[in-house]
């Protein structure tokens, strides 16, 4: 039982966003660089997610941007935006039906109660997480990586703005070889480094 990678494609794209604000323009070439995922699939992503409400995409010249604060976001949201169907289809029940075992008459009655359970407990989980709470995660394991001090200058702590211009000389730089970042080249707090 796994979910669709969809939605960590799509958490990341959102992270990358979120701290890419007011320091370059993001598109989905540059999100591909980031994630290692071809640009179709990002545009794709950031399709759903703006259909959903949680993006902005500038028409013609590209650039991402929330249009929610991270705190209203919720996993449960991305999610479902990219997988509509995805929780009811998460555990599925064998076709058995029109067969003369008294098993086989009743299972998928036997556990549609105990699946609608489990599908209820993952929305209410999903739907207590938002981007806010795994942005600060993000930010509590940079700064343990030693990614920046915690210090803030004016509001704005020195660490963000340390990985803003990460991000800018990511973009600047072309985020890798062939268009997709290699692990030694990601942008600011993926847990690879950069090299110089």
């Amino acid at each position: 039982m796994q979910l669709s990678m969809k939605c960590s494609v799509a958490v990341h794209c959102l992270i990358f966003i979120h701290e890419a604000q007011g320091a370059v323009k993001v598109t989905s070439a540059l999100l591909a660089q980031s994630t290692g995922v071809n640009p179709v699939v990002i545009r794709n992503t950031l399709s759903a997610l703006k259909k959903a409400g949680l993006i902005t995409v500038a028409r013609g010249t590209g650039g991402a941007a929330l249009c929610r604060k991270p705190e209203e976001i919720t996993l449960y949201q991305v999610y479902s935006a990219l997988e509509p169907n995805g929780l009811s289809c998460l555990i599925g029940i064998h076709d058995c039906g029109g067969r003369p075992c008294p098993v086989a008459r009743n299972i998928q009655r036997v556990l549609a109660g105990p699946y609608q359970k489990i599908e209820d407990s993952i929305r209410h989980a999903m739907e207590n997480i938002t981007l806010a709470s795994m942005l600060e995660d993000f930010h509590r394991r940079v700064a343990a990586e030693g990614a920046g001090a915690a210090e803030t200058d004016g509001g704005v702590s020195l660490e963000r703005r340390h990985r803003r211009k990460e991000v800018r000389d990511y973009e600047r730089d072309g985020g890798g070889s062939a268009g997709i970042a290699q692990p030694a080249q990601c942008p600011p707090g993926c847990g690879q480094g950069r090299t110089e």
